[in-house]
């Protein structure tokens, strides 16, 4: 009579042998990937015998080619459709590419480390300065001191401030902010144009004139963090008593606002086109 021996490896000596993780192995019995020979029903112990060693290569091997966990549970099952050369030369095909894109990212950093171009190109719009005399405009506003994290807190209240008195808005949202000196904690003061013509009198106490006279102008179509190239371009026309009016004209907030208290930042706006005027009071 001929006896057969059958050696099976726990999953931790199954583990060592193979150099996969004990956790990998769990994973891949979880998925119908490389099934134990034996479970024990009653401690749950999974072990291995010697043919699941020929098994974790191949998926080892498959894996370094790029394929899948998927994929090679279909190769290893006999389930792919495509034979495995087909595979083989598509798998091929898709590493070329990669090597293709691979190499244009090493040309860009190589060209990066040489200096031969910025590190990044700024993919904005900005027009030269130019003057124009603005009339005094009556505004409502709201200014409080803030961190530039809450700015857009700030702007709901004063949607809810202008829903609340009833105004009726003649222009774009506008920002003065008061403090440059400290980015963190900034004294801001977000505001509207209303139609000064119909003002009661409790919303006069509620408003504030904007000086008519000369400004200097920066017209910027670009991401609002690299707004300030917009303010490098006016910092040498500062006088006494100067101020910057930012007015957002395009992409932060709808242009038809109707309901104030539905009125929400335009969230499929490419943050690229948002166009924002910077006025100097001179």
């Amino acid at each position: 009579m001929k006896i057969v021996v059958i050696v099976i490896y726990s999953i931790g000596k199954f583990s060592n042998i193979s150099n996969v993780p004990i956790k990998t192995l769990r994973y891949y019995d979880s998925i119908d990937l490389l099934k134990p020979s034996v479970v024990d029903k009653t401690t749950g112990y999974r072990y291995y015998d010697y043919q699941k060693f020929s098994q974790v290569e191949r998926i080892k091997a498959l894996k370094s080619l790029g394929f899948s966990l998927n994929e090679i549970k279909e190769i290893i099952n006999g389930s792919i459709k495509k034979d495995l050369n087909q595979k083989l030369i598509e798998k091929r095909n898709d590493v070329i590419v990669r090597k293709t894109q691979l190499e244009s990212i090493i040309s860009e950093i190589d060209d990066i480390l040489n200096y031969s171009k910025p590190y990044f190109e700024k993919k904005y719009h900005i027009s030269s300065v130019y003057f124009e005399y603005r009339s005094s405009i009556t505004v409502i506003s709201i200014k409080e001191k803030i961190e530039i994290h809450q700015m857009d807190q700030l702007v709901e209240r004063l949607f809810q401030k202008v829903y609340a008195y009833n105004c009726k808005i003649k222009g774009n949202l506008m920002t003065i902010w008061h403090e440059w000196d400290n980015p963190l904690s900034q004294e801001t003061e977000v505001m509207f144009e209303i139609d000064g013509d119909i003002l009661n009198n409790t919303l006069e106490n509620e408003v504030k004139i904007i000086p008519n006279g000369e400004y200097a102008c920066v017209d910027f179509v670009g991401l609002y963090s690299d707004l300030t190239v917009a303010y490098d371009q006016l910092k040498d026309l500062i006088v006494t008593d100067s101020f910057f009016i930012e007015e957002y004209m395009e992409g932060l907030v709808p242009q038809e606002m109707d309901d104030m208290l539905c009125v929400k930042p335009l969230k499929d706006a490419d943050p690229n086109n948002f166009k924002t005027k910077v006025m100097l009071k001179l």
